[in-house]
């Protein structure tokens, strides 16, 4: 892992390209945020100066930006801003640097209320926005912003519980079989509310949302366990860690002993093994996140052997330029097992 961790510096020290797109997932946001936590973490400034640069073209042309989504759009470029800053990466008035982001989301939400629920592209990565800047630790902060933040959370989360569990909400769709499992929404889901529930903002409907989604999810992971099929594992294995997460940020031991049993299952079935960097990357997140959360019950060699033994020696790394989607890494303090963040990872660690 120590060789990955090497490799994967070194692609990026050597990395000149600058996407053409702005956002989080595919463009200059992301691959600034991955040279930010490379610089703290290598102490190598050359790797803040690339990071300015990426964020002083991103701030140039933001008013150009139409799209208000988390993936590519103002929300995950606003999210990560507030959380550099948050995590003193650099200062800055965040209320000042995000006012025209925080207007033209509030616009978004209030007229033209949207239909996709998930993270990267509708009401969860709206939600994780406005959490985030309820969070932002500028001085004097205006009351009225405050008061707008929560009104934009409450709206929110109402929205999530109308279409969750309405008279045809997600969540029994779900429990009817009638449409495929969302295992990445779900997961995203679960862990974001059990965080959320401890700010009491429109407590009641959050937790009846928490836990309605709990049972639903409880019942998917049992069931998989019936027929597991190694294209599954890391969906499956991606909502067990989050389950996991959902417990220990609510307290609930059940949640978490249940979690932990998935968690034994399903590494106890190989994963796939292939050259393919695209296939690779998904593997490596869940790798990681659930290297960081289960040390003790991840089956380290066999991973490794499966997962990482032709990454290396290849133009794979070298030739992709992979921006949020596979940076920052976790555990890099250490030096010890330190493998890509997963997507789960980036938002809230």
């Amino acid at each position: 892992m120590e060789k990955i961790l090497v490799e994967l510096i070194k692609n990026y020290k050597d990395n000149d390209h600058s996407p053409d797109d702005l956002g989080l997932t595919n463009g200059k946001t992301g691959l600034g945020l991955a040279y930010f936590i490379l610089s703290k973490y290598t102490k190598d400034q050359a790797f803040a100066d690339k990071g300015f640069d990426m964020f002083d073209a991103v701030t140039e042309n933001i008013a150009h930006i139409n799209e208000i989504n988390f993936s590519n759009g103002l929300a995950g470029i606003g999210w990560v801003i507030e959380w550099l800053v948050q995590n003193n990466f650099f200062e800055a008035n965040t209320d000042e640097i995000l006012e025209d982001v925080d207007n033209a989301i509030y616009k978004a939400l209030m007229f033209a209320p949207d239909n996709n629920l998930s993270l990267g592209n509708g009401t969860l990565g709206k939600l994780l926005y406005f959490f985030k800047r309820m969070q932002s630790i500028n001085a004097n902060v205006n009351r009225f912003k405050t008061i707008t933040h929560e009104t934009c959370l409450i709206v929110l989360t109402d929205e999530l519980r109308d279409k969750l569990m309405g008279d045809n909400g997600l969540l029994k769709k779900l429990k009817e079989n009638s449409i495929p499992i969302d295992f990445r929404f779900l997961g995203h889901l679960i862990a974001f509310l059990s965080d959320f529930l401890n700010s009491k903002i429109n407590e009641p409907t959050v937790e009846t949302i928490l836990y309605e989604t709990i049972k639903v999810v409880s019942e998917i992971l049992k069931a998989g366990e019936q027929n597991f099929k190694k294209r599954e594992t890391g969906d499956f294995e991606f909502l067990a860690v989050c389950y996991f997460i959902a417990g220990k940020n609510h307290a609930h031991q059940y949640w978490q002993e249940q979690a932990r049993n998935h968690i034994k299952l399903l590494n106890s079935v190989k994963y796939m093994s292939s050259t393919n960097i695209n296939l690779i990357i998904p593997q490596l997140k869940i790798y990681s996140l659930t290297n960081q959360y289960f040390p003790e019950i991840l089956n380290k060699s066999d991973c490794e052997e499966l997962i990482f033994k032709d990454i290396l020696g290849t133009d794979s790394l070298r030739s992709s330029h992979i921006f949020g989607n596979l940076l920052p890494f976790c555990n890099l303090c250490d030096y010890i097992d330190a493998s890509a963040i997963s997507e789960l990872q980036l938002v809230y660690y």
